[in-house]
């Protein structure tokens, strides 16, 4: 409990956290983490940094090794916002006219 809030005080989840210390090669057990993040907040600020270098390097090396991966990903979000606005298209039709935004576009 203590090293996950610890860890997403910094911006990372507790198993990306703990993933990525042992990527970089550091070997603690969870009580000596739960120790650092209470008594030793420097240091175990440092150990976030370096779960978040090593989170980079990784991203970095897969958009190496799959550079179209990235355009993938944003053509399926795109996709499913069009759907999601296509549906709202057909589900509004139905009640046209009983629901507006602010500026007058019905819903």
């Amino acid at each position: 409990m203590r090293i996950n809030a610890a860890a997403r005080e910094h911006g990372l989840s507790y198993s990306t956290f703990i993933a990525n210390i042992a990527r970089c090669d550091i070997r603690i057990d969870r009580k000596m983490l739960s120790n650092l993040a209470i008594f030793e907040p420097r240091s175990f600020q440092s150990l976030i940094e370096l779960a978040k270098a090593k989170q980079d390097e990784i991203l970095v090396r897969n958009l190496k090794a799959n550079p179209d991966i990235l355009m993938q990903r944003f053509t399926t979000q795109e996709d499913i916002l069009a759907e999601r606005l296509q549906s709202l298209k057909v589900n509004g039709s139905k009640t046209e006219g009983s629901r507006q935004l602010s500026d007058g576009t019905p819903v």
